[in-house]
């Protein structure tokens, strides 16, 4: 089977390249697309961002708030993937990647405008962004939309990081921007946009599934949305969230990836292997997760 992974991080600070490579061949994936995390550690000094965060803090009691801060700007730190670490490595083997390049949306339009310029390459097939990493609402944020309209213009697909993150960040309300439901309103205005709810909204060790719903509820509305399995493959051992998916109609709008290495300990074949060993899935719809949705999209670039 010619699987595809739609959703691999190069943090090469961690794992180099050939690792990923080595990962993706012991599992049957022949093509992945590498994600850039623009991120940046220094946002959390910023007062506009601070002062949002403290308050949520001492909502639910926290009260040693410098340590917090320093915490997550030591996770952004590592966190951190270059787009021009994606632009390399897709250069490199064309044959075997595609990417997608990140924009620290909160950093203003000029920044905004200055990175897209550098996403007009053709190593990068769209744009991720990361609503609570770079702490932006995506149903009021101008730059947002101004991502749109250069992703319609020149034929980007645009990738949402759903549901919660590691660290304080598991706590929903640190996460809140990452809610589906607040990417709803560009789903329904750029309806030619091919839009990716990764995680399907479900991004959580402690609580998982967390958003599953509204993700589901916006990809069965509008056919531009599609769902990445990434981080949660574990949803296919779940009879609920299958038939639900089912009943949805989205089985063919399901990507298969793995967050290599992201999701400590798990392999990109341990990944593979909670589809393909699900006893809920369809063989068919293994199949179309796996790989045969992806190439959908993939074919236009």
């Amino acid at each position: 089977m010619d699987i595809i992974d739609f959703h691999i991080h190069p943090l090469l600070g961690f794992i180099s390249i050939e690792n990923i490579l080595w990962e993706m061949d012991r599992a049957g994936v022949g093509k992945g697309v590498l994600i850039a995390i623009d991120v940046d550690p220094k946002d959390v000094e910023r007062k506009d961002i601070w002062s949002n965060i403290e308050n949520i803090l001492f909502d639910l009691c926290i009260w040693d708030t410098e340590r917090v801060k320093r915490h997550m700007a030591s996770l952004l730190e590592r966190a951190r993937i270059d787009n021009r670490v994606v632009s390399n490595l897709v250069r490199k083997s064309p044959e075997r990647f595609y990417g997608l390049g990140s924009v620290n949306v909160s950093k203003g339009s000029k920044y905004v405008k200055k990175a897209l310029e550098e996403l007009k390459d053709d190593s990068f097939i769209g744009v991720k962004l990361y609503p609570s990493l770079q702490f932006f609402n995506p149903s009021k944020s101008k730059g947002v939309r101004k991502i749109c309209e250069f992703c319609r213009r020149e034929g980007k697909i645009l990738m949402f990081h759903t549901g919660c993150d590691p660290g304080i960040w598991e706590k929903p309300q640190i996460s809140e921007f990452s809610r589906p439901r607040l990417i709803e309103p560009l789903t329904r205005k750029f309806k030619d946009i091919t839009f990716i709810l990764a995680h399907i909204g479900s991004y959580s060790a402690l609580l998982p599934k967390i958003w599953f719903e509204e993700a589901v509820n916006i990809a069965s509305k509008y056919d531009n949305v599609w769902l990445d399995t990434s981080a949660v493959a574990y949803l296919f051992q779940d009879e609920d969230a299958v038939s639900r998916l089912r009943e949805a109609g989205l089985m063919d709008r399901l990507l298969f990836g793995s967050d290599y290495p992201v999701v400590m300990g798990a392999s990109i074949m341990e990944s593979v292997n909670q589809i393909i060993g699900s006893n809920l899935l369809k063989g068919k719809e293994k199949e179309l997760i796996l790989g045969q949705n992806a190439r959908k999209i993939l074919m236009d670039f």
